[in-house]
């Protein structure tokens, strides 16, 4: 559950803080003992107005905090026409690759759509394609990615073994257009025709 979303519920006036304390882990609790005191001072009798500009207030506070935070890969990306193309900047004995999105708008939500278990020696450079088979992995594309103007794009690759520290993850935002198909996108906003140019 996100940020925002936690505090959504802590601020419902229907749902009493002790019947949401029994329902949310420790660490959602406290998400809770920080929202609830800043949107108490919204009085529950004002308008509807008021009250969703105290919720879109909270989701810009729990946004620039936990998405500043970018995970830079090294990875990038590129359409191609439907499919989605993940460029790996780094070598690595990976067991899983994933990809969510997370469409432009206040309240959509990160939705996987894309996983690929198994083994595979990456090598730097190596690209991968959504919708084609990975050999050593057991690929599920459960739908296209949009691509679209403001959505963003989460992608993981996982090694092996837990000690590894080369996890690679990185959150792409896209701008007003589609992700391009002439040049590669990294997390930090930058395009290269290279993939791996700038890593």
């Amino acid at each position: 559950m996100e940020l925002w979303e936690i505090c959504f519920r802590c601020w419902r006036p229907r749902r009493g803080w002790r019947r949401l304390s029994e329902s949310l882990g420790a660490a959602s609790r406290l998400v809770c003992n920080f929202c609830l005191p800043r949107l108490r001072v919204v009085d529950m009798k004002a308008s509807r107005t008021i009250q969703i500009a105290a919720i879109a207030i909270v989701m810009l506070i729990s946004f620039s905090g936990c998405e500043g935070k970018m995970f830079l890969g090294p990875l990038a990306i590129k359409r191609d026409g439907g499919r989605l193309l993940v460029a790996v900047c780094s070598s690595v004995t990976a067991v899983e690759i994933t990809g969510d999105e997370r469409h432009a708008g206040m309240f959509e939500h990160w939705q996987s759509f894309w996983t690929a278990t198994g083994h595979i020696s990456v090598v730097r450079g190596d690209i991968f394609a959504t919708a084609t088979p990975i050999a050593g992995l057991n690929a599920t594309l459960a739908k296209s990615p949009r691509m679209g103007p403001g959505d963003a794009i989460d992608i993981a690759v996982r090694p092996s073994s837990e000690a590894d520290s080369r996890y690679l993850h990185a959150v792409f935002q896209l701008n007003s257009s589609k992700l391009s198909e002439s040049v590669w996108l990294h997390p930090d906003g930058k395009t290269t025709e290279s993939p791996c140019a700038s890593s």
